[in-house]
């Protein structure tokens, strides 16, 4: 899946169009802040405890970190790519090994991500607003 990230994307140096993804980033950044309610997680068994924080759970977001809570609390960190086309995010779990590359599709109310590699398989998740 990198792969497929890195060659839809463009690398941005400077001028108009890098302010114009920056600012991207930046409104994505500040509506990701918060809470969120874990409404649905697909996982395929890999990662029960994030199908377990969907009976329920909570997404918590501050700043690049995250938080998710359900049966247990795991945390991590996030970085977003706006500038690939779909939007994609890459997120490491405490715990869980390298960082997983994904893709997020996001408005007001609702967050919803995909994740997915050839060991782990597909872990589609969604969140509503809290």
């Amino acid at each position: 899946m990198r792969a497929i990230l890195i060659l839809s994307g463009l690398a941005c140096l400077s001028g108009p169009a890098c302010q114009s993804q920056t600012d991207q980033a930046k409104t994505d950044q500040q509506m990701l802040q918060g809470q969120w309610t874990v409404t649905s997680a697909d996982t395929g068994g890999y990662l029960p405890w994030l199908e377990n924080a969907a009976k329920g759970g909570r997404l918590v977001i501050t700043g690049e970190q995250l938080t998710i809570t359900g049966h247990d609390e795991t945390k991590g960190r996030f970085r977003l790519h706006t500038n690939t086309e779909p939007k994609g995010i890459d997120v490491e779990l405490q715990g869980e090994g390298p960082p997983i590359d994904g893709i997020y599709e996001l408005d007001r109310a609702t967050l919803k991500l995909c994740f997915g590699n050839e060991k782990r398989g597909s872990i589609r998740c969604s969140a509503s607003r809290h």
